[in-house]
């Protein structure tokens, strides 16, 4: 029987994958405590591409497909490590957290023209 040159890689893959997708769903049990070390783990899961081992060409498909928390809120949670540090992420909170994330990717509303600069006036004599 012959077998594809990546067939233990893939393996691998899957499972790594499956063992971070058993802590996901462990750990949401307590999103609110939770948090940060669920966006790790949805890092560590992006980062390796191991979303793609089980067919998915984006992460986005993958958390959209695979975990039940929300396309919105998976890709929330795998931000904030990367932004936050641990200690300020647990003391500010999921909700606070979200609302900044959601604030840094508004595009920003174009700023009014200046007013035109009107050339001095003479005094009248």
């Amino acid at each position: 029987m012959r077998t594809p040159d990546q067939a233990d890689r893939i393996k691998a893959q899957i499972s790594e994958l499956h063992g971070l997708l058993s802590e996901i769903r462990s750990s949401r049990k307590q999103l609110e405590r939770n948090f940060f070390e669920i966006g790790l783990v949805l890092g560590k899961i992006r980062d390796r591409e191991l979303y793609q081992a089980k067919g998915f060409a984006s992460f986005e498909a993958f958390v959209d497909r695979e975990l039940d928390l929300g396309r919105t809120l998976c890709l929330t949670l795998e931000r904030i490590p990367r932004l936050f540090l641990p200690a300020a992420a647990k003391e500010l909170g999921l909700a606070a957290l979200a609302r900044a994330i959601t604030a840094l990717e508004e595009p920003a509303e174009p700023a009014a023209a200046p007013k035109p600069l009107r050339p001095p006036t003479r005094p009248r004599r």
